[in-house]
């Protein structure tokens, strides 16, 4: 039983692993995606931009490469069928004001980067620091003093 039991567990680990050639062609989430797949250089380009000791929100298969960051937040999951849940996402959101906003349109399964990078231009607070395809990252603009206002 337990030799059939690993016999099974090798299969499928071989089969089914994002590294084996049977999943070629296959459609796996960005977590899972071969190392080339993803242009790492870019987001590490992108994250080295950023201050150590700024805050930042990010979607979730960034968040790893910050978590380590006392202000580092993820931009929650659509749930727009509990919309209590949603709305209270929203202001929580709201409340972070981190001072970068990084999003990777293309690595973005959940469909959360594209709403949070509209939501982040249409506040008017932050400004593109960098842009070149797919991934965005935003700067909390600095206010302005009372008599410099344009």
């Amino acid at each position: 039983m337990a030799a059939a039991l690993v016999l099974v567990a090798t299969a499928s680990t071989l089969g089914l692993s994002p590294l084996s050639p049977a999943t070629e062609g296959m459609e796996l989430g960005p977590a899972y995606r071969k190392p080339g797949e993803i242009d790492a250089a870019r987001i590490r380009e992108a994250l080295d931009a950023v201050p150590p000791g700024a805050s930042i929100l990010t979607q979730d298969n960034i968040f790893p490469h910050v978590c380590g960051r006392a202000q580092a937040y993820v931009i929650p999951p659509d749930t727009r069928q509990d919309p209590e849940t949603q709305e209270r996402a929203r202001r929580l959101l709201e409340g972070v004001r981190a001072e970068y906003v990084l999003v990777d349109l293309e690595t973005d399964t959940l469909g959360t980067a594209a709403g949070a990078a509209l939501a982040v231009e249409q506040t008017g607070a932050y400004s593109l620091v960098m842009g070149g395809g797919s991934l965005r990252l935003y700067r909390l603009a600095a206010p302005q003093p009372p008599g410099l206002q344009p």
